[in-house]
């Protein structure tokens, strides 16, 4: 059941927790080109699509308070691998355990508010790196939405604080997930390798050794 709810939060988020199913399509139906929403409103307005894009949800429910955070039974198995956790620093998405998170973060410290964050990541990164895959209009939009937030002279410093913070997040964990980055990649790694002796056949019967032994009902007994 973890797997199919796994799915579906990738899909529609927490859509289906918080409105009947016949709701779904018109619950996602946001006009973000609405006349007279300012640069902020615009950017706020697309940040709550933001939150079902498939790199967010699978982590995070979009709940405010901590004990709502971890009531979905999805987010209390990924949120320990959530790749915010443990961003390592490096350009090896490829060798991730030797580091990985460094094009975002020189792209955010780069850009600061004079250009796109998501443009200056990809002009790092590869033609070959899965982020350019996983791009879609969507990523551009929040982008271009983004952008006209934080270069806007009307918005106080702290809310474009809490707007840069924010989108950090978002793109670092767009960036790991579509190379399959977990957090604690290394000890992940690590925890595999111990294991992997113990995986294939050789294991499969010692499992099952174990079962017959453990269960005295299903221990054949000679007469």
């Amino acid at each position: 059941m973890k797997f199919g709810g796994a799915v579906v939060r990738c899909i529609v988020g927490d859509l289906p927790e918080l409105v009947p199913a016949d709701s779904l399509k018109s619950a996602l139906a946001h006009d973000l080109n609405s006349t007279g929403l300012g640069a902020e409103n615009k950017f706020l307005a697309i940040q709550k699509l933001a939150k079902y894009r498939f790199s967010q949800a699978i982590f995070d429910s979009g709940a405010d308070d901590r004990m709502g955070h971890l009531q979905n039974p999805v987010i209390r198995m990924t949120r320990n691998v959530d790749p915010l956790l443990d961003s390592i620093p490096g350009d090896s998405y490829r060798l991730p355990i030797t580091g990985w998170s460094t094009p975002v973060t020189s792209a955010l410290s780069a850009s600061g508010t004079l250009g796109s964050p998501l443009e200056s990541i990809k002009q790092q990164l590869s033609l070959d790196d899965p982020f350019h895959a996983v791009l879609t209009d969507f990523d551009l939009s929040l982008d271009d939405a983004y952008l006209s937030a934080v270069q806007d002279d009307q918005i106080s410093d702290q809310i474009r604080r809490t707007m840069v913070g924010w989108y950090g997040r978002y793109l670092t964990r767009l960036y790991a997930t579509a190379s399959g980055i977990p957090g604690f990649v290394r000890e992940v790694e690590a925890w595999t390798q111990a294991l992997a002796p113990f995986s294939g056949p050789a294991s499969e019967g010692l499992h099952r050794f174990g079962e017959q032994h453990s269960n005295p009902s299903t221990t054949k007994t000679n007469a």
